[in-house]
């Protein structure tokens, strides 16, 4: 039977509801899924604070953009996820009043920040794959053990004589040895140099890295003036 929503005298009229006749879900939403409970579920929408997860019919979840990733600076959900996709996330917390559901995926993995300055202390020597051009410099991947971390290798640090832009010389994709020069575990910021992986070494390697990217250099200046002629 339906709800009488509104009872009209005048105009002789009622108007009924289906919906009112349900128990509110939000009213048992931690019975049914506990802090702690692990889901898998559709990507319903995404916003540049976070994606919504649909977890039932007319409840969604958040995972802000925060609790994607332990280690890499995520400037868009939409780099990690796409509407539609099935994402598995954990209950972090629940505000039946506000009718919100935070989610985490990073939670779903130890932090490994926790025991960097163990796996990666100032002075060793690493490979990192540039992950994004930035105008100070460049992300790279480090990879470690089962996951991978970010750092930041400023512009001064690339070896490059006179570089004043990062996507002159280099491109996304391209491994660089490195070595760590900073490590700053409260603010999680990993420092990374090129300059200081060549150091020690034979100055013939540097060259060849040198000559390899001013290469680079000329070949892309050749590239934009053909466009532009």
């Amino acid at each position: 039977m339906p709800s009488v929503l509104e009872l009209d005298k005048e105009n002789k009229r009622i108007s009924l509801g289906m919906k009112q006749m349900d128990p509110n879900p939000w009213l048992t939403i931690e019975d049914r899924y506990p802090i702690g409970t692990v889901l898998t579920r559709k990507v319903k929408s995404l916003t540049a604070f976070g994606a919504f997860v649909e977890i039932e019919e007319g409840i969604d979840g958040l995972v802000h953009i925060s609790d994607i990733s332990w280690t890499k600076r995520i400037y868009h959900p939409r780099e990690i996820f796409r509407k539609g996709q099935e994402v598995e996330s954990i209950i972090l917390s629940i505000d039946r009043a506000q009718h919100r559901i935070a989610l985490g995926v990073k939670q779903l993995a130890p932090d490994p920040w926790e025991s960097l300055n163990e796996k990666l202390p100032v002075n060793t020597e690493v490979k990192g794959k540039i992950s994004k051009l930035i105008p100070k410099g460049v992300l790279v991947d480090i990879p470690l053990d089962n996951d991978v971390v970010e750092g930041f290798i400023p512009i001064s640090h690339l070896a490059l004589p006179k570089l004043e832009h990062s996507e002159d010389a280099f491109h996304v994709g391209e491994e660089l040895p490195l070595k760590v020069i900073e490590l700053d575990m409260d603010n999680r910021r990993l420092i990374l140099s090129v300059k200081a992986f060549f150091f020690s070494r034979e100055p013939k390697l540097q060259e060849e890295y040198i000559a390899i990217h001013e290469q680079y250099m000329r070949d892309r200046v050749a590239r934009m003036l053909k466009k532009k002629s």
